[in-house]
């Protein structure tokens, strides 16, 4: 492990870390480590491939912070939660982080918030595509990716749009579903659900959404029938797309279809659905040197957000994709980037979890057997520490050394003092504590099946009693109604005889 002091010279050099990482294994390696299941393999300049992708992770949610329009993504990671009592440095083994914070539950246009999401969505995935396998030898899965043709004048919301209407004509509808004299899609080729994931790149012609779809049958697909279902479904996709405006898409780009889990495993797959654009920060990690030859043909969100980072000496550039990125968190705001089919969950064992449930189960599993250690009081948190120019909430290179040495600890007190000698060292105050993150859930009282059944024939009793109340109010109220208009109506005839 450094030293203290070198940690603290480290600093300013870690602004220049990422551009010097050299290339790594292949792209199934690269989604693994994005959604992090990072290798602890060192890189010669000493920095493993955790600390390399944490550094490019926490710079990218810097400039995010500064350049938002948005409020609820400023405070991403980086202001208080409400009620908090301060920001709390929470240690479990192998692993620290800072907690206490508010999170704005993005995983499109907060970085941090995006790894974390796409963690859980990975293992969603992964254990849908390995519970289908081992259901039954003939099931198989195929892989869907649909695009459409566009252009630069035309906004992301209506690329977007089209694309979702595209998505609907395919499903909605009996050529999909079925129906009493039809065969549709789904029982002609035996698919029983599908997994659908948006994703979003920028390029010449703008902002391109495209859709990757897990479809999951109780068959193996035989060429032809392959090519089949590839046509049926494209023909829907043109339709569909053509009547929300665009231009009809070709058969060789419009639909792709292909066998999913043959020379790819059960994770990968998992990775490459849930990787969103968390895949591109590892991609420019292992590129290194490289950086600055990236083409601007295609870009993912988060290479517009560092290209934001690292253009502001070219104003034209810097203006243009600082527009770029308020329409991309504009447009995105609200959309799904997963869903499945109805049911499908539920048979494949997925929890049913929005985006802001992901984030608590990333918690929950960080939590496991996890402390908080230290606390550092607002006051403290939202100034800078003693020599710095950046408030502490905004400084993610000192917030990282003390994560980075608080993380090295074996057990809870060895963390607690870990986190006392590096904040005694940096000059910022707090309150040293240890204290179980783990809420442990009271064991529910015995059950005394004689009580029992005396509360139940109790409440019994109690309804019966209800019941019959009610049935005389309401017996009640229509005698009164009868006698009413007995009397009215023998008003009327006497009227009528006198007349």
């Amino acid at each position: 492990m450094q030293s203290l002091a070198t940690l603290t010279e480290n600093v300013d050099t870690r602004a220049e870390g990422v551009e010097r990482k050299q290339e790594r294994r292949g792209a199934q390696a690269r989604d693994k480590r994005a959604l992090g299941n990072h290798g602890n393999k060192s890189t010669p300049q000493g920095q493993s491939a955790d600390q390399d992708f944490s550094v490019a992770l926490w710079r990218l949610q810097r400039t995010m912070w500064g350049i938002t329009s948005f409020k609820r993504l400023a405070g991403c990671h980086r202001w208080l939660a409400k009620n908090s009592g301060g920001a709390q440095l929470q240690w479990t083994p192998g692993k620290a982080r800072w907690g206490g914070l508010q999170t704005s539950e993005s995983v499109w246009a907060s970085p941090v918030s995006a790894l974390r999401i796409s963690r859980v969505r990975a293992d969603e995935v992964t254990a849908a595509v390995e519970t289908w396998k081992e259901e039954s030898a003939a099931h198989t899965v195929e892989f869907l990716t649909l695009t459409v043709r566009h252009s630069r004048e035309q906004s992301l919301k209506s690329v977007w749009d089209s694309v979702s209407a595209g998505w609907r004509g395919i499903t909605q509808g009996a050529s999909w579903r079925g129906g009493a004299r039809y065969e549709g899609d789904k029982n002609r080729f035996k698919i029983k659900h599908y997994c659908r994931s948006a994703e979003v790149t920028l390029g010449e012609n703008g902002f391109h959404v495209h859709l990757h779809v897990l479809l999951f049958l109780e068959k193996s697909l035989a060429p032809a029938e392959r090519d089949s279902l590839q046509s049926r479904l494209f023909d829907r996709w043109k339709n569909a797309i053509v009547r929300a405006g665009f231009k009809a898409p070709t058969s060789k780009n419009g639909v792709k279809l292909e066998e999913a889990v043959k020379n790819q495993d059960a994770e990968s797959m998992g990775a490459y659905m849930a990787k969103g654009a968390i895949r591109s920060i590892g991609d420019e990690i292992a590129r290194g040197h490289q950086k600055q030859a990236r083409s601007k043909k295609s870009r993912t969100p988060f290479q517009l957000l560092d290209d934001i980072a690292t253009a502001r000496e070219n104003k034209e550039n810097y203006s243009f994709d600082l527009q770029l990125w308020h329409e991309w968190e504009k447009s995105s705001l609200g959309r799904r980037q997963m869903t499945w089919s109805r049911g499908a969950k539920k048979e494949l064992g997925v929890l049913d979890l929005t985006d802001a449930e992901s984030l608590a189960l990333d918690d929950e599993k960080f939590q496991v057997d996890a402390y908080s250690v230290a606390i550092i009081a607002a006051e403290n948190w939202n100034a800078p520490a003693p020599g710095a120019q950046t408030r502490l909430s905004d400084d993610v290179d000192t917030r990282k050394i003390i994560i980075d040495e608080v993380s090295t600890a074996k057990t809870p007190a060895q963390a607690q003092k870990k986190a006392e000698k590096i904040l005694t060292y940096l000059e910022i105050p707090f309150i040293s504590e240890l204290t179980n993150l783990v809420v442990e859930k009271p064991e529910p009282a015995p059950v005394n099946k004689a009580q029992a059944r005396e509360i139940f024939n109790a409440g019994a009793s109690f309804e019966k009693q209800s019941v019959n109340k009610l049935n005389q109010r309401f017996l009640g109220i229509l005698g009164r109604l009868g006698a009413l208009f007995l009397v009215r109506f023998r008003k009327m005839l006497l009227k009528y005889l006198r007349d």
